[in-house]
């Protein structure tokens, strides 16, 4: 009976220490967890902070990479473009072709000085440009009614048919008799129109100004003695019709004199 007493007595304290074993082990294993699990929390963390950094980095070098491609693209383009001639809407003066307007009738709507520069519906057309002396009843003279405005002189031509036709020049003279220089302060300008018939609508085809204008004798100055210019308008495309009105227009600068010799249709060269 003693010894049982004892048996029972160990199986209780072995009891009590495995027990007690058992407690320190639960104790030990929990921060043993908390850490692992902070520990994959940081681990995580720092993936999806590398993660972002690198596509932050990766966009942002596409980014570059592509608005650089994007740029040099356009640059290249740009000095393509800029290397490629503008086509001319002028026709040059080299590439004239025959005149077809000589000894043809026209009509003038300005209205004339009552001397003997008045236009007689011949002088303008008759093949005779650049006189010596412009003073004589070869030029036709216009001075403005109200000089504050300045001055505009239409002739129309009629070539008797429709005849296709692609450059129109004027000659004009100034620098003598208080005539003004017509190319001063890019003062004069040409506009051309065309039409099918006299009174029918008319559409503008070219134009010139005073930065066009070519000296053909004198000093181009006004020194009291004469000098005559050629101002050509070239039209982008040839034009078919019967009826070819040139619009010259003097701004209010001196007198506002329109001095005028010769006006040319060209038909387009052979």
């Amino acid at each position: 009976m003693k010894k049982l007493s004892v048996l029972l007595a160990f199986v209780l304290v072995i009891s009590c220490v495995l027990v007690a074993c058992g407690d320190e082990t639960e104790t030990s294993s929990t921060p043993a967890t908390e850490s692992s699990v902070a520990a994959t929390e940081s681990v995580e963390e720092s993936t999806e902070a590398s993660t972002e950094a690198s596509t932050e980095a990766s966009t942002e070098a596409s980014t570059e990479a592509s608005s650089e491609a994007s740029t040099e693209e356009s640059v290249e383009e740009s000095t393509e473009e800029s290397s490629e001639p503008e086509e001319s809407s002028k026709v040059e003066i080299g590439e004239l072709g025959e005149v077809i307007s000589t000894n043809k009738t026209y009509t003038t709507t300005a209205p004339n000085r009552n001397d003997n520069f008045d236009d007689d519906g011949v002088r303008l057309t008759n093949g005779v440009k650049n006189p010596a002396d412009p003073g004589t009843t070869e030029s036709a003279g216009w001075n403005s009614p109200d000089k504050t405005v300045g001055n505009t002189v239409e002739v129309i031509v009629d070539l008797g048919e429709a005849k296709e036709s692609n450059a129109y020049a004027v000659y004009l003279a100034g620098g003598n008799w208080g005539i003004g220089i017509p190319n001063d302060f890019d003062a004069t300008s040409l506009e051309v129109f065309a039409s099918d018939s006299a009174d029918g609508e008319f559409v503008s085809v070219a134009s010139a100004a005073s930065s066009d204008m070519v000296l053909v004798t004198g000093s181009g100055v006004a020194d009291d003695t004469w000098s005559t210019f050629s101002l050509t308008a070239g039209a982008a495309e040839t034009v078919n019709a019967r009826y070819i009105k040139f619009v010259i227009t003097v701004l209010p600068i001196g007198n506002s004199f329109v001095w005028m010799n010769e006006v040319e249709v060209f038909a387009p060269a052979a």
